[in-house]
């Protein structure tokens, strides 16, 4: 499967990943991070290449608040090694790019958007509980790339 985007929501405790072809959301997936430093990358590792290799994007959005040298930042690190490796454009992404196209002004709170995001996608309902708003996020994200794209945006 070829997609336009990979959208990538990481967070301190998971990975949260969507596809989109420019029509539609063609792959959701997440997964938990491992708390232990010496596993963390391998498996990270394992984990987006094979994500990278399934849904061949041409971008990765990435959206990963970091602070310090933790195991977000060094995760959000790999994803740009990933990147460079598979020939991919890696985007980082800020809050307002996650929240701005969904409304002006733009939803207030992560639940607000997530309500937005299962209004155009009825999918979300079926998404396990647990990994629920990091692939929500990571939907957004795919989705707001689309909006970018269209209105001529640098964003993606």
């Amino acid at each position: 499967m070829t997609s336009a985007v990979l959208a990538l929501r990481l967070s301190r405790r998971a990975i949260g990943a969507a596809a989109w072809n420019g029509e539609t959301i063609t792959f959701t997936d997440g997964r938990y991070l491992t708390s232990r430093r010496d596993r963390l990358l391998p498996a990270a590792t394992r984990y987006l290449t094979r994500l990278v290799e399934q849904t061949q994007p041409r971008i990765m959005l990435l959206y990963a608040p970091t602070t310090g040298n933790g195991p977000t930042r060094a995760v959000r690190d790999l994803v740009h090694t990933i990147g460079v490796t598979h020939q991919i454009t890696v985007r980082d992404l800020r809050r307002a790019d996650l929240v701005g196209p969904f409304g002006v002004p733009p939803p207030r709170t992560r639940a607000d958007l997530h309500a937005i995001v299962e209004t155009l996608w009825p999918e979300a309902r079926t998404l396990r509980p647990g990994l629920r708003p990091v692939i929500l996020d990571a939907v957004a994200l795919a989705l707001g790339a689309d909006t970018h794209l269209t209105l001529g945006d640098t964003v993606a």
